[in-house]
């Protein structure tokens, strides 16, 4: 379990862990995005094989982050409700293991960690909110591969969580 007092963004407490199966999520659109991943398996699906189109669904609540390698990253686009739960638009914005930002590097070290597995990984935790309290969220982030079957793109779904759903992961 991740989780750092003064952040950059909204994220307040982080859980992450790997799917063991569809049945672990909250959302649904978190659900049947990991369920179209998994379809592909034992074989990852190529970035090529993901249209938004074909998951209009998602528009909103997904993120592209390209691998340019181990350690580092670079955001490709976040949908608007993405923008929304992060507190800004992380579109081509680079993080790696050595970056300035704590936060950075974790999600760096993190993104290492799936391209490693070569398997989806499940996020919870909360967002804290100026004036607004707190909200929890699911997210799932899944590889996605080249030609050649190197890991070059992490492919994610966000979304809250209501209060009725799932209690905040413990801390």
């Amino acid at each position: 379990m991740e989780s750092n007092i003064s952040r950059a963004d909204n994220f307040n407490l982080i859980k992450r862990e790997t799917v063991q199966a569809s049945d672990d999520f909250a959302m649904e659109s978190t659900r049947l995005f990991f369920d179209w991943w998994h379809s592909f398996l034992p074989d990852l699906p190529r970035r090529s094989d993901f249209d938004i189109l074909e998951h209009r669904y998602l528009i909103q609540h997904v993120y592209v982050i390209q691998v340019l390698g181990p350690g580092d990253y670079l955001y490709r686009l976040n949908g608007e409700k993405v923008i929304g739960m992060v507190g800004k638009s992380m579109r081509l914005t680079p993080f790696s293991l050595t970056s300035p930002q704590v936060e950075d590097q974790l999600l760096a070290r993190y993104m290492d960690r799936i391209c490693t597995a070569r398997h989806a990984m499940r996020c919870r935790g909360n967002l804290a909110f100026a004036g607004r309290g707190f909200s929890n969220f699911e997210s799932v982030d899944c590889p996605f591969t080249d030609e050649t079957g190197t890991i070059t793109h992490i492919i994610g779904v966000m979304k809250t969580i209501p209060q009725d759903r799932a209690a905040p992961p413990a801390g």
